[in-house]
């Protein structure tokens, strides 16, 4: 009879002990891969897990190796936090944290290499709206995970579980263990509350716009089995690169390690530090009562000192628990009263998001002519000026930043071709009378004459803050920023009713625009980051060290003389040139 050999061996006592993967629970799964490193048990996590994950660091990244990167470091750190895991049943909703947590900072070096490289021609892999996208759906890919991580856990965990790992009901509570009534009212809080933050980033969040989102996405078979090798190779190789991990995936998997590592010392010290004072103040009342009691009641020298030493021990035993007793329901009173603040700021952030609507609608007929509310008397308004009805210009649209200064929402931008096919149809109704025909149906399909709120991102979540205004002209709304760190710009170009972005090479705290009718220009230390309106495009000229350009705006282009060089900006291509003094010039060919 031949042999058998160990592999196959250790094969069956692990089926033989634990059974198969398939059905088992995260937690089960999760015993066994801690037990001992169980490859089957982790490779079903993977399996259950992955598309979720993926869809995470692909909404957050758009360079697919950054992304295959950052799936491979999440499973990393779950190889190397799963014994930090307090109940299985939420593997989902906390690989869904880590994943966030990992590609946002594969982000951040991502945006780090550009700098360095300064590469132009990645500029549109790296913005975070690209504007041959729906902006507002690209908008909400980009900050719903953020919103997401923020929510209560027990609002948080059914989100992932049912929306984004694409479980029922029934099957979300059974893993939750909670009844199915509890899990769909969680859902529907969840939901509510999710839609008010992403609504006061100002990003809408209707039904349409979640159906168009990607929340999973299948994992190829290449980076399946490359992330199950490395990641039991990382746990031990102990965060250092393999021929399987490479130094990007194991620098990403560390840091977010040492993050991790981080928080829970700064939690296990503040409550070691409230332990310290809780104790300290039991064994001072305790002291302070001492010399009280020995007064009152004096015992006799020959009294044995070992008593009086166990029975204040005792007396400090019962005062401790009962503070520990009285903290402890004093955290639960906190707990509640958090709950209901959490509510209360849900309902306020609602009623704020519908006057917010409703002030957009006001503006918005207050800049079209044709749906205005006639002006009212003056007898109409109050004493203090409040509720005054206000015509603005409807020739010039509204610019609206968030509290932060990290979204900026434009509207009332007209709808050229609208307007034009609305006085055709208004001309050819004169004529033939207002009973219908082609005049009607070219009115009625200019009926909108102003197009959708346009939004752009200035700065990420967390950032500082950033006073934004806005210089609009006839084709152009350039913005003016102030902060402490401003690392992109942005114009919006009425002729192609958009917003175009370009990052900076090196932060700054002021960017000032100087425009005229076509073009925009920004000054920037030794670089001059210009806008084309007509070609549609950002360049950067970028002078030697030393070099104080000014900012200077011209419909005809630009010409600048720098040392022994020439720099002509060609405003109808968008694009710089440059020409050098000392050039030779070609010598003619001579005639045979």
């Amino acid at each position: 009879m031949g042999r058998i050999s160990g592999n196959v061996i250790g094969e069956l006592t692990r089926v033989l002990r634990w059974g198969t993967a398939t059905g088992d629970d995260d937690d089960r799964l999760l015993e066994r891969f801690l037990a001992n490193r169980d490859e089957s048990a982790f490779t079903a996590l993977v399996a259950r897990h992955g598309p979720m994950v993926l869809g995470v660091c692909r909404r957050v990244l758009r360079d697919e190796h950054d992304v295959e990167d950052a799936f491979q470091a999440t499973f990393l750190v779950l190889v190397r936090s799963a014994g930090a895991i307090r109940r299985g049943e939420l593997v989902g909703p906390w690989l869904h944290g880590v994943a966030h947590r990992v590609a946002v900072r594969a982000r951040a070096g991502a945006a780090r290499r550009f700098v360095r490289e300064k590469n132009g021609a990645d500029v549109e892999s790296l913005a975070l709206a690209p504007a041959a996208r729906d902006h507002e759906h690209a908008e909400l890919r980009t900050i719903l995970d953020a919103e997401l991580a923020r929510l209560p856990e027990a609002l948080r965990a059914p989100l992932v579980l049912c929306y984004l790992e694409g479980l029922t009901h029934e099957q979300a509570a059974g893993r939750l263990r909670q009844p199915v009534g509890t899990i769909r009212s969680r859902l529907s809080r969840g939901r509510d509350r999710l839609r008010t933050r992403l609504a006061r980033r100002g990003v809408s969040a209707d039904d349409a716009a979640w159906g168009t989102i990607v929340l999973a996405e299948p994992v190829s078979p290449v980076l399946f089995e490359t992330t199950v090798r490395s990641a039991l190779e990382f746990t031990v190789h102990h965060n250092t690169a393999t021929a399987l991990v490479s130094a990007t995936t194991a620098a990403l998997a560390k840091g977010v390690l040492d993050a991790m590592l981080i928080s829970k010392l700064k939690l296990a010290g503040a409550c070691a530090l409230g332990l310290i004072l809780t104790m300290g103040g039991v064994s001072g009342y305790a002291l302070q009562q001492g010399p009280g009691e020995k007064k009152a009641e004096p015992t006799p020298a020959i009294e044995t000192p070992q008593d009086t030493s166990t029975s204040r021990v005792a007396s400090e035993v019962r005062e401790l628990k009962a503070t520990i007793l009285k903290s402890e329901l004093e955290l639960a009173e906190l707990k509640r009263r958090r709950e209901e603040l959490e509510n209360h700021i849900t309902d306020v952030e609602s009623v704020v998001a519908r006057k917010r609507k409703v002030l957009a609608d006001v503006l918005q007929n207050a800049n079209n002519p044709r749906t205005a509310p006639a002006q009212k008397p003056a007898e109409d308004q109050k004493a203090d000026g409040t509720n005054q009805l206000e015509y603005l210009d409807p020739d010039k649209p509204i610019v609206i930043p968030s509290p932060r200064g990290d979204v900026v929402t434009v509207f009332g931008i007209p709808n050229q071709r609208a307007r034009m096919m609305g006085g055709m149809g208004a001309q050819m109704m004169g004529r033939m009378g207002p009973g219908g025909g082609m005049g009607a149906m070219m009115g009625r399909d200019a009926a909108k004459s102003y197009l959708d709120p346009q939004s752009v991102r200035l700065a990420e979540e967390g950032d500082p803050r950033l006073v934004v205004t806005a210089v609009t002209n006839q084709m152009l709304i350039p913005l003016a920023l102030r902060g402490e760190k401003i690392q992109r710009l942005a114009v919006f170009n009425k002729q192609y009713s958009r917003w175009d972005v370009e990052e900076l090479r090196e932060p700054v705290k002021e960017a000032t625009p100087v425009s005229s009718q076509y073009m925009t220009v920004y000054a920037l230390g030794r670089r001059l980051y210009t806008y084309s309106a007509g070609a549609g495009r950002w360049s950067v000229l970028e002078l030697p060290e030393g070099a104080t350009p000014k900012a200077i705006a011209s419909d005809r282009g630009l010409t600048l003389k720098y040392g022994d060089k020439v720099h002509i900006y060609n405003i109808q291509s968008g694009e710089w040139t440059e020409f050098d003094l000392h050039m030779k010039p070609k010598e003619s060919e001579k005639e045979e």
